[in-house]
């Protein structure tokens, strides 16, 4: 049985451990000092022994736990104060998603931080103050700190003002007229949330924020913009007079929906309708292809999309299998004077397999007549059938006395795995057997040619 690092008597300790402080399972996992991967043992297990952790509502232990504030400082230049129970890990953090959204994001804290670390990797340090505080109590601690480092270093660049500042609106705030121009321009003039934040330069979350505020938010219905009988009329005679809808839209402000509603009430939609009829279905004709659909049980639909596509009606309404076309491009081969359409033509004349012949001939280079004519069989049963240049080796190889190369290689000494990388190389059988090896720096000579050789030496 495999070993297990916490007992279920430790497990169930944990869990009674985070709901006696009501707090969640990792907080509980960070006051013991347990590693992420702790934690997750913990969790996993408590489910298999069926404990349930606090739900969210019943957690207040986050509440009470010990943090510690601290300073993120930026090429010398930038500062930002802020708090956690784990400051490196935080800063860790911050470093992670300044390389990751810096460049593009929309954080201008995250871009600051992005574009010193482009010049110097080592540009951020951090100051962590040691004194430890309860999440309430360092709530109100914090801002107190900013505004000190913000007085202390006027000249520095305080990160902490530029966190979720929007693109472009970097520091924009409404005045109180601004802000009830908001307020009239959407409820009033009827200006999409969009176009304000667009008009005014901020957000559209701003501007949500606003209106929420002041109570005047509006369903979609309400912002719909109902045209009169008088504005219908003249879009009715536009569309007459031959007016895109592009146009239309552009000029009255109309959504593209709202105008084909208006053209299909006044039945201004032209329905191109193709009828197909007098259906001649093996040898009887229906007046529509309908009635032919009705009598073979086919859908209209799909049998009217088959003939379109070129299909016959007993194809389309599967009275005959549908007969593909062969349309690839053959390649014309010639074997023995003859000229065949492609090479599976030319396999079946021979009554070959066309997959073994393409096979010979595309992969081992195999003239197209060799490829047409050798047949397997004996020796070679179900295996390949040798290709033309084994048959002149082995020929060699019989011409030297030996009845096959291995038996050749045996006798000179030399391994056959040798004589097959020398031949696939381009050399002779001869050669391949009488050129000596080389082993550690020495020459180590063949039998036969060791023979030559000291009766060379004697003479």
């Amino acid at each position: 049985m495999q070993k297990r690092k916490f007992s279920d008597a430790d497990v169930r300790n944990f869990y009674k451990y985070a709901a006696s402080r009501k707090m969640s399972l990792l907080q509980a996992s960070r006051d013991q000092g347990l590693s992420g991967n702790d934690y997750a043992i913990m969790r996993n297990w408590g489910k298999k022994l069926g404990l349930t952790p606090l739900a969210a509502s019943e957690l207040s232990g986050h509440a009470h736990r010990e943090c510690q504030l601290y300073a993120l400082i930026v090429d010398g230049t930038g500062i930002y104060i802020g708090s956690s129970a784990d400051p490196e890990l935080r800063f860790k953090q911050h470093i992670a998603k300044a390389k990751r959204d810096g460049k593009d994001g929309v954080n201008k804290r995250d871009r600051f931080i992005y574009q010193a670390l482009i010049k110097d990797e080592q540009c951020c340090k951090i100051k962590i103050f040691c004194k430890k505080y309860r999440a309430t109590e360092i709530a109100h601690r914090e801002p107190r700190l900013i505004a000190k480092v913000q007085a202390a270093f006027p000249d520095a660049v305080h990160l902490n003002s530029l966190v979720g500042a929007p693109m472009g609106g970097y520091g924009v705030k409404l005045s109180d007229d601004e802000i009830q121009a908001v307020i009239d321009d959407y409820t009033q003039n009827k200006i999409t949330t969009e176009q304000l934040a667009h008009k005014y330069n901020v957000r559209r979350s701003t501007i949500n924020r606003i209106l929420q505020r002041a109570g005047a938010t509006k369903t979609r219905a309400e912002m719909m913009i109902r045209y009169d009988d008088t504005v219908r009329q003249k879009i009715v005679k536009d569309i007459k007079a031959g007016a895109k809808d592009a146009e239309i839209t552009k000029k009255y402000g109309m959504a593209s929906r709202t105008l084909y509603l208006l053209k299909k009430e006044h039945g201004l939609i032209k329905f191109k309708r193709i009828t197909v009829t007098n259906v001649k279905v093996c040898g009887e004709t229906f007046q529509t292809l309908q009635d032919a659909c009705k009598r073979y049980g086919i859908m209209y639909v799909t049998a009217k999309r088959r003939i379109k596509n070129g299909w016959s009606a007993e194809e389309a309404l599967e009275i005959k299998p549908r007969i593909k076309p062969y349309t690839k491009k053959l390649t014309p081969v010639t074997a023995f004077g003859v000229e065949y359409k492609s090479m599976t033509h030319a396999s079946q004349a021979f009554g070959v397999n066309p997959q073994l012949v393409a096979q010979r001939v595309r992969d081992r280079e195999w003239a197209i007549e060799d490829a047409l004519t050798i047949k397997t069989g004996g020796a070679h049963r179900n295996q390949w059938a040798s290709s033309p240049e084994t048959r002149k080796r082995l020929r060699e190889a019989r011409s030297l006395g030996y009845s096959s190369l291995v038996e050749a290689a045996k006798d000179y000494g030399i391994g056959a795995g040798t004589v097959s990388r020398r031949l696939a190389r381009g050399m002779s059988v001869k050669d391949a057997l009488e050129i000596p090896l080389m082993n550690g720096g020495a020459v180590r000579w063949g039998k036969p040619l060791n023979e030559i050789f000291l009766k060379g030496g004697q003479q």
